[in-house]
Order: structure tokens, then C-alpha cells, then sequence
């Protein structure tokens, strides 16, 4: 009998254009297949089987690589399937953008948004000195005339270590 198959990844949360190595352990195993799951698609186009294809390599990962993997382990009296492994591929923070809305006649919100795995942090500058407001959010009293100048959204990926950031002018309205 063929053991219930295992998988472990090189890295829990892999870094775009890193390499990674998906790795299929089982008992008594002849013959081991990977597939995307549930779907059962093939491996992505970068992927490179090793020669017992007990490894899936990606020498520089992608995220359209994130997914849940399988492997099914084999031999001339039994099949079994490992449950579903899903890798995760970090990227970002990129296409920052900030929204712009009026929320009365001297007070807008500034929302800032990036495409990002996993989620961005937030921080904001005003004229290239930094806000004390970590958040996606910002209101903005526009009466006020310190309030006038550039504001930057600046935002983090905690795991590839990368910021982007997005500016808007915020002009002062005088009643």
C-alpha cells in the first residue's frame, strides 16, 4: 500500500521572482503526479519536475503561480492523493491609487488603495513630511490653510519589503 502523500514548500509566502520547490513525500510510492487543484490543471508553464517528479521547481515563482497544488502518489497495488497544498505568491505593493470625495463643502477624504499580497500598510505625507495617520483613510479640512499641498499616500508590503506611493494636490477653499 502507498502512503497518504504529503506536500511541504521551500517558503510559507514566497516573494515574486523568488525560486521555490514544492516537494511530495510518500511511503512505497512508484509513481507521483502534481496537479492544480481542484480543477486538475497542469503545472504552470515555469514549473520544472525533477527526474522521480518528487519536486515541482520554480526558479523565479510568479503570482498567477498561487494556488493549491496536489500530488497523487502510486504504485501497482494503490493510489493516494495528498490533500491540497495552496502557495500563496507575495507581490506589490503596485498601482497605487487615491480617491478623491467630497464629504461637505470644507472637509474631503482622501482613500488610497494598491494591489498587494499581502495587504499594504498606509501611511500618508503632506508636502513630504509624514502624517501621524496610518491608515488607507485620510480627511482633510480644506478651510484650514496648513492643510494646503501635496499629500502622498505611501504604501508597504510587510513581506517583499517593497513601498509605492501616489500624490494629489488638495487645494484650500476659504467659505
Amino acid at each position: 500500500m502507498v502512503g497518504k502523500p504529503t506536500i511541504t514548500i521551500s517558503s510559507s509566502l514566497p516573494k515574486e521572482k523568488d525560486s521555490v520547490t514544492l516537494t511530495c513525500t510518500s511511503t512505497n510510492a512508484e509513481r507521483i503526479l502534481w496537479s492544480r487543484f481542484p480543477s486538475g490543471a497542469p503545472l504552470p508553464s515555469g514549473a520544472t519536475l525533477s527526474q522521480d517528479n518528487r519536486t515541482v521547481s520554480f526558479s523565479r515563482i510568479h503570482r498567477s503561480d498561487s494556488g493549491d497544488y496536489r500530488c497523487q502518489a502510486s504504485n501497482p497495488v494503490s493510489t493516494e492523493n495528498s490533500d491540497p497544498v495552496t502557495m500563496t505568491v507575495a507581490y506589490g505593493p503596485e498601482n497605487v491609487k487615491v480617491k478623491s470625495t467630497s464629504l461637505s463643502n470644507s472637509v474631503i477624504l482622501l482613500e488610497c488603495s494598491a494591489d498587494s499580497v499581502p495587504p499594504a500598510t498606509y501611511h500618508w505625507r503632506l508636502n513630504g513630511t509624514d502624517i501621524k495617520q496610518q491608515q488607507s483613510q485620510l480627511q482633510v479640512a480644506q478651510e484650514k490653510a496648513e492643510n494646503e499641498g501635496t499629500y502622498t499616500c505611501v504604501a508597504r508590503n510587510s513581506v517583499t519589503q517593497l513601498t509605492a506611493m501616489y500624490s494629489v494636490y488638495v487645494n484650500v477653499t476659504f467659505g
